[in-house]
């Protein structure tokens, strides 16, 4: 089987699982490219975090601390921004630079 790392995983909690889902939706966003529907395929993979961690903020609404819902926040921005970034450029890409 994998190699395991060295280290225990950390202890199980919100803010492992937020990170989890970010750095899985932060990966799929560093493949994207190739051809355009490789790249429609890995964002479709990343909005499918995107949504996930959003089902999450919406099913714990109320029932977080203000970090637990600080970060949650954040990385739904960032994500969001990231991929509205990336799909502004594949469409560059797509259509050519303006004159």
């Amino acid at each position: 089987g994998p190699e395991l790392p060295p280290v225990p995983p950390p202890p199980a909690s919100f803010e492992q699982l937020v990170v989890t889902l970010a750095t899985q939706a932060s990966y799929a966003l560093a493949d994207v490219g190739g051809s355009p529907d490789d790249a429609q395929r890995q964002l479709a993979w990343v909005r499918y975090f995107v949504d996930t961690l959003h089902v999450l903020e919406a099913k714990t609404q109320g029932q977080l601390d203000a970090e637990e819902s600080q970060l949650l926040a954040s990385v739904l921005y960032e994500l969001r921004m990231a991929c509205v970034e990336t799909q502004t450029r594949l469409s560059s890409a797509q259509t050519g630079p303006r004159p």
